[in-house]
């Protein structure tokens, strides 16, 4: 499958962390999904008992409300911060619908308030290409343990094209690149 493709070439070489669940909020329990609701990311991240790694990168919101994504994404990376990773990439969502191109914005804005959030623009990476899934694999919290290159080479959040995913992280990471 292309999902196991995809994981065989972003382990190479280091060792990575996916946290991938349909229907993962921000803050609030999941949806239940084929009998299961995840945990959110806020408790995915407070949860763990090992070190998160430098980079973790972010990939939820399809599930949330856009008036509860900004509070939500500070709790997010109050709690990434307090756990010492030194930088989060934060994957746009497909702006597909207004609500999604609002909480795009609400992660715009969050750059200002966090200087290690780095925005990888799936949004962009995607526009027009309707071959690719709204999200891709939408719920990913990705510890990637010392490695920043394993975000880039990740593509948002497990994404089933990861080569325009990964572009968008790429940039996200050296945007002199």
């Amino acid at each position: 499958t292309w999902m196991g493709r995809a994981r065989a070439i972003l382990a190479r070489g280091i060792e990575l962390d996916l946290e991938i669940a349909a229907c993962r909020k921000l803050v609030e329990p999941g949806c239940v999904y084929q009998g299961e609701r995840p945990p959110s990311a806020l408790e995915l991240i407070r949860s763990r008992s090992v070190p998160l790694g430098r980079v973790v990168v972010v990939n939820v919101g399809y599930n949330d409300l856009a008036s509860d994504y900004p509070e939500g994404l500070d709790r997010v990376m109050r709690a990434l911060e307090a756990r010492g990773v030194e930088r989060v990439v934060w994957v746009t969502l497909r702006a597909e619908r207004a609500s999604y191109a609002e909480m795009n914005a609400a992660i715009g804005r969050a750059l200002g308030r966090w200087p290690q959030l780095v925005v990888a623009d799936w949004s962009a990476a995607s526009a027009g290409r309707e071959e690719i899934p709204h999200g891709g694999l939408v719920g990913a919290v990705v510890f990637p343990p010392d490695q920043a290159e394993a975000a880039a080479a990740h593509g948002a959040g497990g994404a089933a094209h990861p080569a325009a995913a990964g572009r968008a992280l790429r940039a996200a990471l050296d945007p002199d690149e």
